[in-house]
């Protein structure tokens, strides 16, 4: 097997010298965080360093304001359901299922062609919410997961406020590839993802407002001030800690990986001319290239990707031991062609230059031979 060049960086990041070294010393301590002898305590110290550092990389108001979870789908569920007085939720239509999934009663505004929610659907929505009865929630992603489109968020939180809507962002693909400040976005709630950041899969967060209280979807202990029962994962969310510490210090670098996108994605249109970019003329994080080349199967372009060493994603991988063809290009209007053939390469804190040049000769060589098949 060749040496594998990982390029899904959006699915899952690799996780973090730093992280897996702290990790790895916790996970020798035999204790329960919520213990008051010496080892219990050492944990906790633990946890509440890694809420202290989440507050201060993303300006949170207090550390008290942070709630770890299992992960942003935990997180996104719970505030999706838990808000107090809310009976309105208004989503996008390219949000991650997590939020489209969470409850049968959501308002879905339409998006335009490079996925950004439309401003003026989104309002129609808030009018008619507010003639209701009932609080209003607007959820919208802060950078989407497939394309790494960045979505008009001040905008979104202004127009929300005019109707008394409260705000919650899922935030799972901004954090360490664009600046999160949660005061200034002036959000009630925002919602983390470990493994995205460099932490382990299984850990979490929600960031809360001050006054902005969220019904505990776990219930039946007093952890995490009484907003999320069960004991803490001690490990991983001092590795989260640790990843969010090097995330933040680390997006000049991350955006530097732009260079190395546009690279790629010039080489992609000079050797498949007909390749269509999502989301190339809207705001987009640097490291993400979300492309399709009609003609040319999405799973089989992945599978020879993979058998050349190279690791992408064809659909998205949500789910356990699938993908899924992509209901983001469905919402952004793209053609049945360009869904079945669509491919999403994003690159990460471990990504070089050398793996770029690599995807491009995997790329000529897989689609000089495809199309050789195909004509014959």
């Amino acid at each position: 097997m060749k040496n594998n060049i990982y390029l899904d960086h959006n699915a899952s990041t690799p996780i973090r010298p730093a992280a897996f070294a702290v990790m790895t010393e916790l996970l020798r301590a035999a204790a329960n965080p919520s213990a008051i002898h010496k080892s219990g305590r050492f944990l906790r110290a633990h946890i509440e360093e890694a809420r202290e550092r989440a507050a201060a990389a993303l300006n949170a108001e207090t550390p008290e304001n942070v709630v770890f979870t299992s992960g942003a789908t935990e997180a996104n569920i719970a505030v999706l359901n838990g808000c107090s007085d809310v009976r309105h939720v208004i989503v996008s239509d390219v949000e991650h299922p997590s939020v489209r999934k969470s409850r049968d009663d959501l308002a879905v505004c339409p998006v335009d062609s490079s996925g950004l929610i439309r401003l003026e659907a989104l309002e129609e929505a808030l009018r008619e919410a507010a003639c209701k009865e009932g609080g209003i929630l607007v959820s919208v992603m802060m950078v989407n997961n497939e394309t790494g489109v960045i979505q008009p968020l001040p905008e979104i939180v202004a127009l929300a406020r005019q109707y008394g809507a409260f705000v919650h962002t899922d935030a799972a693909q901004a954090f360490g590839r664009v600046p999160v400040d949660m005061q200034a976005l002036g959000v009630d709630a925002l919602t983390l993802s470990g493994h995205k950041i460099g932490a382990a899969q299984g850990v979490g967060a929600m960031i809360l407002r001050s006054g902005f209280t969220v019904r505990p979807l776990l219930r039946g202990g007093g952890q995490e001030k009484g907003r999320r029962a069960g004991t803490e994962n001690a490990a991983a969310i001092a590795g989260f800690g640790a990843a969010i510490r090097e995330a933040a210090a680390g997006i000049e670098t991350y955006q530097a990986l732009s260079a190395l996108r546009d690279r790629m994605e010039s080489e992609i249109l000079r050797i498949t001319p007909e390749s269509v970019i999502f989301g190339r003329d809207a705001p987009r994080t640097a490291n993400t290239c979300f492309f399709a080349t009609p003609g040319l199967d999405s799973q089989a372009l992945m599978i020879a990707l993979d058998l050349e060493g190279i690791a992408v994603t064809a659909g998205t991988a949500c789910s356990s031991g699938s993908t899924r063809k992509s209901t983001v290009l469905a919402a952004m209007g793209a053609s049945q062609a360009e869904q079945d053939s669509s491919l999403r390469v994003s690159l990460g804190w471990s990504s070089t230059a050398e793996d770029v040049d690599a995807f491009i000769a995997a790329w000529q060589k897989i689609c000089t031979r495809m199309k050789s098949n195909n004509a014959a």
